[in-house]
Parts: C-alpha cells; structure tokens; sequence
C-alpha cells in the first residue's frame, strides 16, 4: 500500500512541477515577444456582465 501512496504522490508532484515549467515558459516567451504586457492589462480588467 505504501509503494501506491508514494507512487501517486510523484506523479502529482510532476504534473505540478510541468505546469509550473510551462507556464513560466510560456510567459517567458510573450515577454520576448513584447506582447506579455498587452494580455495581461488587457484581460486583467474585463468585468463579467452575468454577474
């Protein structure tokens, strides 16, 4: 049962650390591009009209 619990636990472990990964490359590669800036203004200021 122990060998389980470990083995589920890296594997979340993992998949947290290749989102982490991605998302920092990610955001690495808009800022590269310039256009990081621009989404981010953009999107972080739009209001939901259902609300």
């Amino acid at each position: 049962m122990a060998p389980l619990i470990i083995f589920i636990t890296t594997i979340i472990l993992s998949l947290i650390f290749m989102m982490v990964s991605v998302r920092k490359f990610y955001k690495k590669e808009l800022k590269r591009k310039g256009i990081y800036d621009n989404f981010y203004f953009k999107y972080q200021s739009v209001e939901c009209p259902h609300i």
